[in-house]
C-alpha cells in the first residue's frame, strides 16, 4: 500500500505543490465526512438530498433558490420537499416578498432535526481531522480568510451562506 506522502508526488517523484496538496487534503476530508454521514443514525433517518436540502435551510429559502443552490432541478427539491414534509420537517408557506413564490421554511422538528445534524457534523470533523483544538482555531481562521478573499468578488455561482 502506498503511503499519503508517495500519492502526493508527481511523476518526477517531486512532492505535488502545497496549493495542490490543500485541495487534495479538502477533497479527502469533504468524502469522508459525506461517507461518515451516511453511515449515522438520526433520530428521524434523512437521506443525503434531505440532509443537504436541511443544511440549506437555516433561514426560509424559494424553492426555486434551492434548486440553484443545490445544482440540481426543481423538481428534485420538490420531490426531497415532499419528503422532509412527510416526516414534519418542513412547511411550504408564500414568500412574503412575493406572493407567487413559494418557500421552504423548518418546523419545530426540522430545526432539532438540522441542529442534530450539525452537532454530527461537527463531532465528526472532530474525530476525522485529529486536529487540536488550537490547530482548529488556525485552520479556521485560514479559511475564513480565504472564503473572505473570495467573497470579496461576490458569491460564486450557485453558492449561498
Amino acid at each position: 500500500m502506498t503511503s499519503v506522502t508517495d500519492r502526493l508526488l508527481d511523476p518526477s517523484g517531486r512532492q505535488l505543490p502545497q496549493e495542490l496538496r490543500i485541495l487534495l487534503g479538502h477533497f479527502v476530508l469533504s468524502h469522508a465526512l459525506d461517507e461518515q454521514m451516511d453511515a449515522c443514525q438520526m433520530v428521524q433517518a434523512l437521506t443525503k438530498p434531505e440532509r443537504k436540502l436541511m443544511m440549506h435551510l437555516g433561514v426560509p429559502r424559494r424553492m426555486g433558490q434551492l434548486a440553484e443552490d443545490l445544482n440540481t432541478q426543481p423538481s428534485t427539491v420538490t420531490a426531497v420537499a415532499d419528503q422532509l414534509e412527510a416526516k414534519g420537517m418542513v412547511l411550504r408557506e408564500r414568500d412574503p416578498d412575493d406572493r407567487r413564490a413559494w418557500q421552504l421554511c423548518l418546523t419545530e422538528i426540522g430545526q432539532g432535526a438540522r441542529s442534530d445534524l450539525i452537532e454530527q457534523i461537527v463531532a465528526q470533523f472532530r474525530d476525522l481531522s485529529g486536529l487540536s483544538p488550537d490547530e482548529m482555531t488556525q485552520l479556521a481562521t485560514l479559511m475564513d480568510r480565504v472564503a473572505e478573499r473570495i467573497l470579496q468578488n461576490g458569491l460564486p455561482k450557485g453558492f449561498t451562506l
